[in-house]
C-alpha cells in the first residue's frame, strides 16, 4: 500500500496480515485506492487469481508501471485519476452488474474525510473497507464515547469501525514520520435504487439527513456543552434533550451514534423552535 509521500509498504508480515483481512468472495470485486507500486495488488491476485482487481491511481507514473505489470491479465484492471472522482462511476458499473465488491487502500491524510464521506454516501456500498490509515486518525474513526468525535460519528452512522492491527513506520520504504494502523469498516447497505445511475444516493433518506443535521451542531464547538451546540438549531434545546432522558450538561464526546440517532429524532428538521 502507497502512504502520503510515497512510501511503501516493504514487510511481508504486513502484507500477509492484510490479505487475511481482506479475504474476498469469489464473486467479488476488490478496488484497490492508490496501489503505488503494487505490492499488495500482486499478493492479492496470487493468492486469489481468479477475482477481479480494480486498482485507481492518481500517479501517472505509477500507473504506466502497473499497467505494464498487468499487462494481459484481463481480470485486473488499472484506472489511472484521482479515487475522489473515479470511484463513483467505478461502483455505479458494478452495481449495474450486481456485483459485490470491497474497497482497499492505503489513504493519504488529506483524502481520507473526503473518501468516508463518498463512501457512506454511495447508493451501492462495498461489504466492507480495509484501509491503512495514520495510526492517530484511524483511531480517531473507531472512537467510542467518552472520545466520540465528528469524523467518528460521521462514519459509523454507515459502518462498524475497528482497528486490527498497528504498522509501525519502520515497516515502510522510506519509512514516514508516523506510525499507521489497519482499520476495517463493516458496512451498512442500502436498497438500490434503479432510477440512480450516479453510485451515490439520489436523495439522502430523512433520517440521514436529519442525523448528520444534528451531527454538525454538536460538533461545530466541541468544548461546548450538547445543549448550548443545539441552541443554533432550537433555542429550546435543554429542555427537549431533557424529555429524551439527556443532561443538559453532557457533552458531544459522550454520545454514542444511536444516541445522536434519538436526539436526531426529537429535533426534527421542521419541528422550528417550539416550546
Amino acid at each position: 500500500m502507497k502512504k502520503l509521500g510515497q512510501h511503501f509498504l516493504a514487510d511481508a508480515a504486513t502484507k500477509e496480515k492484510i490479505l487475511q483481512a481482506i479475504q474476498p468472495g469469489a464473486a467479488e470485486v476488490v478496488v484497490e485506492i492508490g496501489p503505488g507500486h503494487g505490492e499488495l495488488t500482486r499478493a492479492i491476485r496470487r493468492a486469489h487469481p481468479t477475482i477481479r482487481i480494480i486498482a485507481i491511481e492518481k500517479d501517472t507514473r505509477l500507473a504506466g508501471e502497473l499497467q505494464k505489470v498487468f499487462d494481459g491479465d484481463e481480470k485486473t484492471e488499472i484506472i489511472e485519476g484521482d479515487a475522489l472522482a473515479a470511484l463513483p462511476e467505478v461502483v455505479d458499473d458494478l452495481a449495474q452488474k450486481g456485483l459485490a465488491y470491497q474497497l482497499i487502500g492505503n489513504l493519504p491524510y488529506y483524502i481520507t474525510g473526503q473518501l468516508l464521506r463518498l463512501v457512506g454516501e454511495l447508493e451501492h456500498r462495498p461489504r466492507q473497507c480495509v484501509f491503512m490509515l495514520q495510526k492517530e486518525v484511524a483511531e480517531r474513526v473507531a472512537a467510542a464515547p467518552p472520545k466520540m468525535n465528528k469524523l467518528a460519528a460521521a462514519t459509523q452512522f454507515w459502518s462498524g469501525a475497528k482497528v486490527i492491527f498497528t504498522v509501525g513506520r519502520s515497516k515502510f520504504n522510506p519509512p514516514p514520520k508516523v506510525d499507521s494502523a489497519v482499520i476495517v469498516l463493516t458496512t451498512a447497505q442500502r436498497k438500490a435504487r434503479s432510477a440512480n445511475t450516479s453510485g451515490r444516493s439520489a436523495t439522502p433518506p430523512a433520517a440521514a439527513e436529519g442525523y448528520y443535521r444534528i451531527l454538525r451542531a454538536a460538533f461545530q464547538q466541541p468544548r461546548k456543552t450538547l445543549a448550548n451546540n443545539l441552541k443554533t438549531l432550537d433555542k429550546n434545546a435543554p429542555k427537549k434533550l431533557e424529555k429524551l432522558g439527556f443532561s443538559p450538561k453532557i457533552r458531544p464526546q459522550d454520545l454514542s451514534v444511536a444516541d445522536i440517532a434519538a436526539i436526531a429524532d426529537g429535533f426534527p428538521i421542521d419541528g422550528g423552535d417550539s416550546e
